[in-house]
């Protein structure tokens, strides 16, 4: 399937997700279009290490929480190859004991208009989110989700969890 995510206020970029299962493996597309010059990137492909707070920059998500359940787990995936996973337990309480035994596939391009991050993690199943951060060369930051529901971007909201993966 093929989610067009929605920008919390105006921006320069779209951006739309490819979820695939394949197997025991799920694949996410992550595409940007627009004025690419003006997007900022760490250098492509350069790394693949847990890092924080990678949020903070062009970052693309993925949100999974077990149904009936407020636990859920989220992966950052940086353009550079870096990851971060974070588990919360309940809306915003992260489990600082979780450990991540998950190492991503993250693979990331840029041609004429497109730029896409590609995604291998181990499939799951529950309520999913997408969600992306994108820097331009100004430093403003767009948010973008399938769905927002309170008066700041918030991707950690149980309401955004809106498409079964099962």
């Amino acid at each position: 399937m093929i989610y067009k995510l929605v920008p919390f206020s105006p921006s320069l970029f779209e951006v739309q997700v490819e979820v695939e299962t394949k197997g025991n493996e799920l694949l996410l597309t992550y595409q940007v279009q627009g004025p690419l010059k003006k997007l900022l990137l760490p250098k492509l492909n350069s790394s693949t290490s847990f890092k924080d707070e990678l949020w903070k920059h062009s970052c693309l998500e993925f949100f999974i929480k077990k149904e009936n359940s407020p636990e859920y787990t989220e992966f950052n995936f940086s353009p550079s190859g870096d990851y971060a996973i974070y588990h919360f337990d309940n809306y915003r309480e992260r489990n600082f004991y979780f450990k991540n035994s998950v190492c991503p596939e993250i693979q990331s391009s840029l041609a004429n208009s497109l730029f896409e991050l590609k995604a291998k993690i181990p499939l799951m199943k529950g309520e999913m989110s997408l969600t992306a951060v994108i820097e331009d060369i100004d430093q403003s930051i767009s948010y973008f989700a399938l769905a927002h529901k309170k008066e700041r971007p918030d991707f950690h909201d149980p309401a955004s969890f809106i498409v079964n993966l099962n």
